[in-house]
C-alpha cells in the first residue's frame, strides 16, 4: 500500500527554505568561527576553544595535531593543571617529532602526542572531556560519541561543514546523582543508577593509593557526586598519628586529580562564596552545588575559629 501525504499549496517549498536557512546558518556560524581563528596563535586559539566549549579540565585528545602548528595548539590546550592533552597523529616520524619538540619545551607528561591508525581512538568508553578536530580521518561520530564523557564536547579548528556535527554528548539518563550523606534529602541510601557495576576498563587512576586501617579513623570522611563531578575529603595524616595533620580536597570529572593542601594547613579564617563562614565543616549540598571556598592558612592552629558551630558528629 502506498500513502500519499497531501501538501497545501507552497508548504513545500516553505519546507525547502526553512531547511535552507537552517543549513546556511550552521554553515555560517561555522564560517564566523573560521574567521575568528583565523591569524591567531595557538594560544588564543586554545582559549576561544575552551571558551565556546565550557570545558575547564579533564582529557583533552587533539584528533590530527601534525598540522601547521606543530605542537602549538596542542599544547596551549593545558590550560592549566586541571588539563591532559593527547595528540593524535597517524604518520609515526611525525608523531616521534611532536614528542621531541614537546620534551625540548619541557612540556612532555601532561601533553604527549601519540600514533594512531586514523579511525579508531586509543580510549576508554566516556573517558574524553573535549575531542579538538583537526583532522578526522576516518573517524566516525559514533567512536567520537563513545570515547566522550556525559556533558564532552566536540570542536572541529578547520572544517566549517563540520559544525552541521558539532555536538555535546548528553547526559544519560541510567547515570544518578548521589547528592548527600545518604543519597539525598530522603535519607534513603538507595541510589536509581543503573550502569553502577564491576569496571570493565581503567579510566584514571589518582590517590589515595593506600588508606588507614579500619581500627582507627577512616581516611575518606565523606563524599558525594553531582553533574560529573566527585567530591571528598580525604585525610592524609600519618596512619598511625592521631590528630591527623593535613587534609586534601579532591575533585574528579570522569578524570582523576588531586589537590593538595600547602604546608600551611592550619585554618586562620575561611570565606565560601564571598561570605565568611565560622564553622570548621561544610554540607553535603554544599558540595554538591559547588561554589567557591576561599581559606586563609597559616603554620600555627587558630583555636578561636570554627568553635562556634559544630558538626554534629562532633564528640562533645
Amino acid at each position: 500500500m502506498t500513502t500519499v501525504n497531501h501538501l497545501k499549496p507552497g508548504t513545500f517549498r516553505a519546507w525547502v527554505l526553512l531547511v535552507g536557512a537552517s543549513l546556511l546558518a550552521s554553515t555560517a556560524t561555522a564560517g564566523v568561527r573560521e574567521e575568528r581563528s583565523a591569524g591567531r596563535s595557538p594560544a588564543e586559539r586554545a582559549r576561544m576553544i575552551l571558551a565556546e566549549t565550557g570545558v575547564s579540565g579533564g582529557l583533552v585528545v587533539h584528533v590530527g595535531c601534525g598540522d601547521a602548528d606543530g605542537v602549538g595548539l596542542t599544547a596551549a590546550l593545558r590550560a592549566d593543571e586541571a588539563f591532559v592533552v593527547v595528540g593524535l597523529e597517524s604518520d609515526a616520524a611525525r608523531a616521534a617529532a611532536l614528542r621531541t619538540s614537546l620534551r625540548e619545551g619541557g612540556l612532555y607528561g601532561p601533553v604527549t602526542v601519540m600514533q594512531w591508525d586514523g579511525a579508531s581512538l586509543p580510549f576508554a568508553d566516556n573517558l574524553v572531556s573535549l575531542l579538538v578536530i583537526s583532522d578526522p580521518g576516518g573517524v566516525s561520530r559514533e567512536e567520537m560519541e563513545r570515547v566522550l564523557c556525559p556533558g564532552g564536547s566536540v570542536f572541529h579548528t578547520h572544517d566549517p561543514s563540520f559544525a552541521l556535527h558539532r555536538f555535546r554528548k548528553p547526559w544519560p539518563a541510567e547515570i544518578d546523582e548521589w547528592t548527600h550523606y545518604l543519597y539525598n534529602g530522603s535519607g534513603n541510601a538507595c541510589s536509581l543508577d543503573t550502569l553502577v557495576g564491576p569496571p570493565k576498563a581503567l579510566h584514571w587512576w589518582a590517590g589515595p593509593y593506600s588508606s588507614r586501617s579500619h581500627n582507627w579513623t577512616p581516611s575518606t570522611a565523606s563524599m558525594v557526586s553531582s553533574a560529573g563531578r566527585l567530591s571528598y575529603i580525604r585525610d592524609e595524616g600519618p596512619t598511625a598519628a592521631m590528630p591527623q595533620k593535613r587534609a586534601d580536597m579532591n575533585w574528579a570529572h570522569f578524570k582523576g586529580d588531586v589537590t593538595p593542601l600547602p604546608e600551611n594547613c592550619y585554618i586562620q579564617s575561611a570565606k565560601l562564596n564571598g561570605k565568611p563562614m565560622e564553622r570548621c565543616f561544610i554540607y553535603h549540598r554544599e558540595l554538591a552545588l559547588g561554589g567557591e571556598l576561599e581559606l586563609t592558612l597559616g603554620h600555627e592552629p587558630n583555636t578561636a575559629w570554627g568553635v562556634s558551630m559544630l558538626p554534629g558528629s562532633a564528640d562533645k
